[in-house]
């Protein structure tokens, strides 16, 4: 085997060793925890609910938002699901993102297929897969309480002066036995997969208070050095020790 095709295997392989780590790290690199500091994503409350509203599957109690507040998520670690401290309000406490999808109305109802919440994963088919889940959740089929009109795209995002490449998704929900139907805007990053805006209300009719929340991103900050997540270690380590002696058996039979 010449030294050009020892050369040509041995980058194909090291492409493809890069394509497996990517693939493991599913969520962008920007959101995860940092060595001694911590990873913080922070949004502004534009539009806050008038009352205060139950955040029930998280488990924090009541939750009062003012206007122009700051709400912050403290990644913790991240594995199937980003999990964290989530500040808002008046409350902060531990919890997972999808929790804080069903709280705080970052998707489709509850306990659907599109419960996308502060963090999504990047990628291409991972963003096709999420696209697919928005207009599953609500398709028109029997049984499915949150049927309506589900619109996405790509487009450019301008938040803080800042332009994103961003998933668009809007959402309005058919009109209801009572009060008025889900109408949810949600727009993400495709660069680091975190929530850009969302805009997103309901009212379950009377004797229940509207509820309408509107945040903006805000910044990523990070204070410490990264280092990735350790299951990392083990694959890059392997994929480098293959590729040398790949390249030394290659050689002696020259």
């Amino acid at each position: 085997m010449r030294k050009k095709e020892i050369c040509a295997f041995a980058f194909l392989f090291a492409l493809l060793s890069m394509q497996i780590v990517s693939g493991a790290m599913a969520y962008a690199i920007d959101i995860h925890p940092v060595q001694d500091a911590g990873t913080v994503v922070k949004w502004e409350v534009t539009h806050a609910p008038e009352a205060a509203f139950s955040m029930y599957f998280t488990g924090a109690g009541s939750c009062l938002i003012e206007n122009g507040s700051t709400m912050s998520f403290s990644v913790g670690e991240i594995n199937d699901d980003v999990r964290g401290l989530l500040s808002i309000g008046n409350v902060s406490f531990l919890t997972n993102d999808t929790d804080v999808a069903r709280d705080l109305v970052l998707g489709v109802g509850i306990f659907s297929p599109f419960e996308p919440g502060l963090f999504v994963k990047v990628g291409a088919s991972n963003i096709e897969t999420l696209n697919d889940s928005a207009f599953a959740a609500s398709e028109r089929i029997s049984g499915n309480f949150m049927n309506g009109t589900m619109k996405s795209h790509w487009d450019y995002v301008t938040i803080g002066g800042s332009e994103y490449v961003a998933i668009i998704f809007n959402y309005e929900q058919d009109p209801p036995f009572a009060g008025d139907p889900q109408r949810t805007q949600l727009a993400y990053d495709l660069s680091t997969g975190v929530l850009l805006y969302a805009n997103t209300s309901y009212w379950f009719g009377e004797g229940f208070e509207p509820y309408w929340l509107e945040i903006e991103f805000i910044e990523i900050t990070h204070e410490g050095a990264y280092l990735p997540p350790t299951y990392l270690y083990p694959i890059i380590i392997a994929s480098v020790i293959i590729i040398l002696l790949i390249v030394m058996v290659a050689r002696k039979r020259m």
